[in-house]
């Protein structure tokens, strides 16, 4: 049908930018040393000069973030929901969401390997690593992570226990059984079509 077929275009277009970013600059997070454990270039300069420039720009880092985490969708957390004023204090550098104290606990508890947790008030943030925040978001993130939620499978409230939080970020996030299927299919269409194109 015409309506489906134009809500799997916007799905897949939503879906494709979003991880063809994820890719791209954002994979490098995935491997990068924790930038509170590591000096980087711009700290040694600063120190070589005796000036305080490094303090200075995780400051505006920090003060970017802040108000990225207020921007509509990333004032409540991307996982239970749970909102109200200082909620989602804490953010999921690679997914690019903000949530709770809670569901951080439960990202925490997959390992680093599949979320890498940091405060956003208190830790030391990179500028692409802000712009990556400013740029998914968790309501860009949830349109693709939760795009397909099997009926009777519910998300976790916001005084649900730590094992249904851990069972649904470990479900979202590690197995991704709620990533869409028909994003997928419309991706495999157009990639036959393209090789169909090129046989031809």
């Amino acid at each position: 049908r015409p309506a489906d077929d134009q809500l799997v275009r916007s799905a897949s277009r939503a879906g494709a930018e979003s991880l063809q970013y994820l890719a791209g600059s954002a994979a490098s997070m995935w491997n990068r040393p924790s930038p509170r454990l590591i000096k980087t270039a711009s700290d040694e300069d600063a120190l070589a000069r005796g000036t305080d420039d490094a303090p200075a720009a995780d400051a505006d880092s920090r003060a970017e973030l802040a108000a990225v985490a207020f921007l509509p969708g990333n004032d409540h957390c991307a996982d239970c929901e749970a909102s109200g004023p200082d909620v989602c204090t804490w953010a999921v550098v690679n997914w690019g969401t903000f949530v709770c104290l809670r569901c951080a606990s439960a990202h925490r508890q997959l390992g680093t390997h599949v979320s890498r947790v940091r405060s956003v008030t208190l830790d030391t943030w990179t500028p692409d690593e802000v712009e990556f925040m400013r740029h998914m978001g968790n309501a860009r993130a949830n349109r693709i992570w939760e795009q397909e939620i099997p009926r009777g499978c519910r998300r976790p409230s916001p005084s649900a226990d730590q094992p249904e939080r851990f069972a649904w970020v470990e479900a979202k996030y590690v197995h991704q059984r709620f990533f869409g299927v028909s994003i997928a299919m419309h991706e495999a269409d157009r990639a036959d079509a393209a090789d169909a194109a090129d046989a031809a």
